[in-house]
């Protein structure tokens, strides 16, 4: 039984060491970032709330309805995209606009079918 503990007790230490290391390296990753933006921590936190609301709102009340990329820097929003009608467009404007942090919003979303998502692919390449 003592060499069975010693075998569990080593298998769990090299678990979490593993563990470690990934934590470790996604922490330096966010560090960097962090740093080599001209903004303060505080305006990126805002921003990234502001995308994460707008994004996961948007897809709740829409759902097919409609595609919209939600980009926001210095609290100014940048809505890119496609709206099934120009009700829905204006929905989202009036959405990001009411918002706390969002100091300017730029609709730019096109009344139209969504793009597929093999368009949406091939401008990344």
């Amino acid at each position: 039984i003592s060499s069975f503990l010693k075998l569990v007790v080593a298998v769990m230490t090299v678990s979490q060491l593993s563990s470690c290391a990934v934590v470790a390296v996604g922490g330096v990753t966010a560090t960097a970032m962090v740093l080599a933006d001209r903004r303060s921590p505080g305006v990126q936190a805002i921003d990234k709330g502001i995308n994460w609301e707008a994004s996961g709102a948007f897809s709740k009340k829409f759902g097919d309805n409609a595609h919209i990329n939600v980009t926001s820097f210095n609290q100014k929003v940048l809505l890119t995209g496609e709206v099934k009608d120009a009700g829905i467009k204006g929905e989202a404007g009036a959405y990001v606009k009411a918002m706390k942090n969002a100091r300017t919003v730029y609709n730019e979303l096109i009344i139209g079918p969504n793009s597929s998502f093999t368009a949406r692919s091939a401008s990344f390449l």
